[in-house]
């Protein structure tokens, strides 16, 4: 059974983020002036729904969010871990998103389901000790491939990994992580419209990857169908 938590208090932390992504959207630069990488972004409340959704399937789960950012997809992704007595590993280089995220995390009652890892993601990934269910990577579109191989080791069979903030899915950077996923033997991918594109694909070492679909070239097409005279 689930733990225990206000969910009044989590859909009040979400309508704060929304607010504060409105404003945004409407002021066309922070003002502070922060780098862009800085301002706050959001992948918005449909991929945060699909993150629980798949969350949600598992039964204590331990799940690993690469890149913290301002911890709105990481509450979606608490929310439905601590439903299912699951755990949140969350990795994010800036310390500023990381207690903004955490604070946020306590105002919604989820703070004892996360564990909030501050470093480069990539290299702290081979201090994890568990196994991993279910992974989201929200980092920069070229650091892709570089998550997959790190993360390759850690996975479970049957692992779910959902590839976010691809901002040109059919350019160089999603080519390559589209690319690394048909050369990995296990993995089977479908790219979604969600936000700015994802990728979600499943791990399963014992098969081979990728199978042709039916209309490959190649395959078998179906019988056509002769008029009747």
């Amino acid at each position: 059974m689930g733990r225990a938590m206000s969910v009044s208090a989590f859909h009040a932390v979400l309508e704060t983020y929304h607010e504060e992504f409105a404003r945004a959207r409407c002021a066309r630069t922070d003002p502070d002036q922060r780098p862009p990488d800085m301002r706050m972004r959001s992948d918005g409340p449909t991929t945060g729904r699909f993150l629980n959704l798949l969350v949600r399937g598992y039964q204590r789960p331990v799940i690993l969010e690469l890149g913290t950012s301002y911890g709105y997809c990481g509450l979606w992704l608490a929310e439905a871990a601590a439903a299912v007595d699951g755990r949140l590993i969350t990795m994010d280089l800036d310390p500023e998103k990381t207690e903004f995220a955490r604070v946020r995390a306590e105002q919604a009652g989820l703070d004892d389901v996360i564990d909030y890892w501050t470093g480069d993601a990539l290299a702290m990934i081979t201090d994890l000790e568990d196994k991993l269910d279910l992974v989201f990577i929200s980092l920069r579109p070229d650091l892709l491939v570089e998550a997959l191989e790190a993360l390759l080791p850690r996975l479970k069979a049957g692992a779910l990994v959902v590839a976010d903030h691809k901002l040109d899915p059919l350019g160089t950077s999603g080519q390559r992580y589209a690319a690394a996923l048909r050369a990995t033997p296990g993995f089977t991918s479908v790219m979604l419209p969600l936000g700015a594109g994802v990728e979600l694909s499943r791990y399963d070492p014992g098969i081979s990857g990728e199978k042709p679909h039916p209309t490959d070239h190649g395959a078998p097409r179906p019988t056509e169908r002769r008029p009747r005279p």
